[in-house]
């Protein structure tokens, strides 16, 4: 049974502004993310847009729990919502998000070995 089947409405309602919040939080870091976006010397294009997607990625990271933390608590709520199991969960598609763009990067990539190996 999903969790917030026996939750409360304000619960709910919580639940429902977590991806608007969060989403806003993401934007606001990708924005921030931009101004980490630098080439110097010979480093490569694709490593300072790495560091860019780290540093929006980490950000997000780091506000999130802090969010989650002032909707749900530190305690799992009645219906059974925790804020360390959201922020997990989050955390689990981040790394999963940022694990599969760096490896179409390296399959995709013209500076890459698999990129050239299957030109």
């Amino acid at each position: 049974m999903p969790f917030a089947v026996g939750s409360s409405l304000e619960e709910k309602f919580k639940l429902m502004a977590i991806p608007i919040i969060l989403g806003a939080v993401g934007a606001v870091a990708s924005i921030i993310g931009t101004f980490f976006v630098r080439t110097r010397g010979k480093r490569s294009p694709q490593a300072a847009l790495n560091i860019g997607t780290f540093g929006a990625a980490i950000l997000s990271a780091a506000i999130a729990l802090p969010i989650l933390l002032a909707l749900f608590g530190r305690e799992e709520t009645a219906g059974g919502i925790s804020a360390y199991r959201i922020y997990f969960s989050i955390l689990a598609g981040m790394i999963t998000g940022t694990g599969i763009g760096l490896t179409t990067e390296w399959f995709t990539g013209t500076g890459t070995t698999a990129g050239k190996e299957y030109r």
